[in-house]
């Protein structure tokens, strides 16, 4: 079979979040559209969402954790997860075979600044070299590959808050060459002192850490809400899924991205509209033919302005339900789009269009949406194409459109 004309696949998919492991409770808040207004933390006392680490120690132990920190911690619990989804238990793929590729911008930052400083600070004879491979934001997939012998491939994706739509598309591109037979995609953040000051000087967090956060659309949502977690999935091609019996739980269309000639408003609008459209004509499929759009946004009104923007001028005057999950999860940078297509899969397999968490009707987004402000159940026959956006502040734009 040609392999640039077979399907790619999702046989798989494992979380790690506020919820821990359970993928069941994260899907129950996403549906109900369960706010998180985050837990004020110590440092500058902004509010963010973690993963309780203590969750995990049942799938990876507590043998060999010390040098495994935060998103390594949590890619590798959520691909046990999806490997065991998809019937695909250690030692079951050839490894020149299995690839990796992971969406992560700041993996281990607190790590390799403390490193840093202690080098500096008190000589090389202060450091482990044990920490040495965790000084780079590959290490989780590094980690990934060595744990499950991985020789197809191992790549890491950053860039910002599309880096999971970008991981996504990358490996995509590689089934679709014939480079693997199954890859391992994931999305993988961890919260620090350090991420924080980086969000801090982008102006994504309020002045007044009480101010309101993480409410998409909403313009009196002053910025985001840090998240951490994990989300990860096994993508194939659709004749070797077949050829081995798997149970097929959604189908990649196409992928598209993109980056705005300026950071204004109507630059990012004019980039998102323009790659959402590439990734439709891509799946062979119009606007009306949407039946789902999960949205990036995320609270902070640079990006969430152009974003309405463009899905108004795509979408305007459709019925077509737009819903966002970082009121629930976060902005999770390098895991957000996984955790947007986890959104999406479950919406398809249940029929029910999941409510936007952190939506007040009393504050209607500007322009208006088909926003979904409580779940809304499909009958199967609509359960039509969906389609997943994201937009960074360095005007980094992505859409992949599922089936």
């Amino acid at each position: 079979m040609n392999t640039m004309t077979d399907e790619v696949v999702l046989t798989g998919i494992g979380t790690v979040s506020s919820f821990g492991l359970d993928a069941d409770a994260l899907w129950e808040a996403v549906c109900s559209g369960r706010y998180h207004p985050g837990t004020p933390q110590a440092e500058g006392g902004h509010r963010t969402i973690r993963v309780p680490q203590e969750d995990l120690v049942p799938v990876l132990g507590s043998k060999g954790l010390r040098f495994v920190h935060g998103a390594s911690r949590f890619l590798l619990a959520a691909s046990a997860a999806a490997l065991e989804e998809a019937g695909l238990p250690a030692g079951t793929v050839d490894p020149d075979r299995l690839g990796i590729v992971v969406g992560s911008n700041y993996a281990n930052l607190h790590t390799a600044d403390l490193y840093d400083r202690t080098l500096l600070s008190e000589g090389p004879r202060a450091v482990s070299a044990m920490e040495a491979p965790n000084l780079l934001v590959n290490a989780p997939a590094a980690l990934l590959g060595v744990r499950l012998q991985a020789r197809a491939c191992n790549t890491t994706i950053s860039t910002g808050a599309c880096a999971g739509l970008d991981a996504l598309g990358y490996a995509m591109t590689l089934l679709r060459r014939g480079k693997a037979d199954c890859i391992l995609v994931g999305g993988t953040e961890e919260l620090s002192p350090e991420l924080l000051g980086i969000y801090t000087m982008a102006g994504a967090l309020p002045e007044d850490p009480s101010g309101d956060t993480g409410r998409p659309f909403d313009a009196s949502s002053w910025g985001i809400t840090p998240g951490e977690g994990a989300v990860a999935v096994v993508l194939e091609r659709r004749s070797h899924a077949e050829g081995r019996g798997a149970r097929i739980l959604a189908g990649l269309a196409s992928w598209t991205s993109g980056c705005a000639a300026g950071r204004t408003p109507g630059k990012r609008e004019k980039s998102l509209s323009r790659v959402i459209g590439e990734a439709l004509s891509k799946a062979s499929a119009a606007p009306g033919e949407v039946g789902l759009v999960v949205s990036g946004a995320c609270g902070l009104a640079a990006l969430d302005e152009p974003e309405a923007e463009a899905l108004q001028s795509l979408f305007g005057g459709r019925p077509t339900p737009v819903c966002a999950i970082k009121g629930v999860t976060g902005e999770t940078g390098g895991a957000g789009g996984l955790f947007q297509l986890f959104a999406a899969v479950r919406s398809q397999a249940s029929g029910i269009v999941p409510a936007t968490a952190g939506a007040r009707v009393t504050v209607p987004p500007q322009p208006p949406l088909s926003l979904t402000a409580e779940p809304q159940r499909r009958s199967p026959d609509e359960r039509r194409p969906a389609l997943l956006t994201a937009l960074d502040l360095s005007g980094t734009v992505s859409a992949v459109v599922i089936r």
